[in-house]
Order: structure tokens, then C-alpha cells, then sequence
């Protein structure tokens, strides 16, 4: 039987950039400010990106791959492959990649499954599944673990402002915080594939130490790490924060890419992880 390959999108965020020597690829997703169209991570980093987005005086747009994005590299990576993605809720690319799926040739075998989650949370789900690909496990196996990870994934953040969700479109039932007071630090979560108001801090600071305390209640965590958006220093803080509730984790501090820093907007620190 032909080795699985694991295919994922650039909202990802892993541990370690790296993915050399791995059975992973990337389809990248657009970011377009005015007229000028960005692969995501590709032909637009991360520093790039929200230099431009703190200067830009329109908010950027984002698009999803499309499905001929997909077959290319579903071809290359082929016959058997299992697709995981950002939530289906907040964006088309599950779609384009089942759109894809269904124009490939009979003898491929492709799962595309979607992850409920964005950032560190798919990038920690992607790694155990090429972790299983790696060790000759099977489609039908790698599938069924990563379904059941999917509902331990958790992820808490802080934003400095609900602006850029809001002004995106993606803000959902978070809309229950918006409120006038500029001071609010909004908490955020992503569950079942959307995102959920937690509640309302009135300082960054507050916000920090009520992430880890909020992470801490769910439960001892498999796998742990810290995300951002051009707020290393308070990622930083969080992470030393995230050491004490959790005594010999490495915890990764990874910036996310143009994707989510779009519609989360700069500031962002959040919290991803996997339950035991």
C-alpha cells in the first residue's frame, strides 16, 4: 500500500516551521490588500504581513484555495491522502477541497476532514497525523485518531480589539462582547468550529493570567503551546505563565500567519492545546 501523505492549509501554525523530511503539505491561502494578491506564507510572511496591516488604511480580504489549487497538489502527493483543515465555519476551504476530491481520479483515496480549529490547534492535529503516516498506520487509522482528538483540541485567546473579526465577518456569537468601552480586552475561544465570547477583561494583563487559569480548569493538557500576532513579548509572558501549570512541557511560541492575523488583527495571544 502506497504511504499516506497528510495535506493541511496555511492557517496552520506548527511547533517548529520546519517541515522538512515530513509528509506534509501546505495549500496556501490568499490575503489581498487593494489590488495585490499574497499567497499566504508564500510569497507573504508573517513580519511582512502585519508591517503592511498596521500601515494599510483598508482592511485586507482573504480568499480560500481553490479547487484547482487542491488537484495540483492532491496529484503530486497522491493516491492516498488525508486533508485536514481549518474549520468549515469560518472558511471555504474544506469546500474547495472536497470540490477537488471529487474530480480526482477512482483510484485516489482522499479524507478531508475538518479540524474545528485554526492556528496551533490544526498545526498540533497535522503533526500526529504525519506522525501516524511516519509509522506506516493506515488511512482508515489516521483518520479515526484525529477524530477523536478533534473535540480534546482547545483554544483560548485575548484580543486587543474585536475590530478586524467583526469588519471580516467572522466574529459570530464573540458579538456579545463588543461593547464601547475601548479598554475591554475581549477573551475569545474557538469550539465547535466557531467563534465563542468568554468574557471581558480590562486589561491585556488581567486577560494573560485569566487564559492560563481558564486553560487550567479544562483539564491536563497532551500538548500545550503559545499563539500570537505581532505580540511576542506578551506571548513570552504567557508562555513563562504556562510553565508553572505545567511543569516540564515544552511549550512552543509560534506567530500566526496572515490568515487569522486578518481577522484577529494584531495583538492577538492566545492559547492552543490538546486534552490527555
Amino acid at each position: 500500500m502506497s504511504p499516506v501523505a497528510i495535506i493541511t492549509d496555511s492557517t496552520a501554525d506548527f511547533p517548529f516551521r520546519t517541515l522538512d523530511g515530513q509528509r506534509i503539505k501546505v495549500v496556501p491561502l490568499y490575503v489581498i490588500f487593494g489590488e495585490k494578491q499574497y499567497r499566504d506564507r508564500v510569497n507573504l510572511n508573517s513580519d511582512e504581513f502585519f508591517v503592511k496591516l498596521q500601515k494599510s488604511k483598508v482592511l485586507p480580504q482573504t480568499s480560500q484555495p481553490t479547487p484547482a489549487d487542491f488537484q495540483k497538489v492532491y496529484e503530486k502527493a497522491g493516491p492516498n491522502i488525508c486533508s485536514l483543515h481549518i474549520s468549515e465555519k469560518l472558511s471555504g476551504t474544506l469546500q474547495s477541497a472536497k470540490e477537488a476530491k471529487s474530480k480526482m481520479p477512482g483510484n485516489f483515496d482522499i479524507r478531508t476532514i475538518d479540524s474545528q480549529g485554526i492556528s496551533l490547534g490544526l498545526g498540533f492535529l497535522v503533526m500526529r497525523a504525519a506522525e501516524l503516516a511516519e509509522a506506516g498506520e493506515t488511512l482508515d487509522n489516521i483518520e479515526a485518531e484525529i477524530k477523536q482528538l478533534i473535540p480534546k483540541v482547545r483554544f483560548f485567546g485575548v484580543l486587543d480589539t474585536l475590530l478586524y473579526l467583526e469588519k471580516g465577518g467572522r466574529i459570530g456569537k464573540a458579538s456579545a462582547l463588543l461593547g464601547s468601552l475601548l479598554q475591554i480586552k475581549p477573551i475569545v475561544q474557538i469550539r465547535d468550529g466557531e467563534v465563542l465570547p468568554v468574557e471581558r477583561t480590562r486589561s491585556k494583563t488581567k486577560a494573560i493570567e485569566r487564559l492560563v487559569e481558564i486553560a487550567a480548569k479544562e483539564g491536563k493538557m497532551a500538548k500545550v503551546g503559545v499563539v500570537h500576532a505581532a505580540a511576542e513579548t506578551e506571548a513570552k509572558e504567557l508562555a513563562d505563565r504556562l510553565k508553572a501549570v505545567y511543569p516540564g512541557q515544552n511549550i512552543p511560541i509560534v506567530q500566526t500567519g496572515t490568515i487569522i492575523g486578518t481577522h484577529a488583527g494584531p495583538g492577538l495571544v492566545g492559547i492552543c492545546g490538546i486534552l490527555q
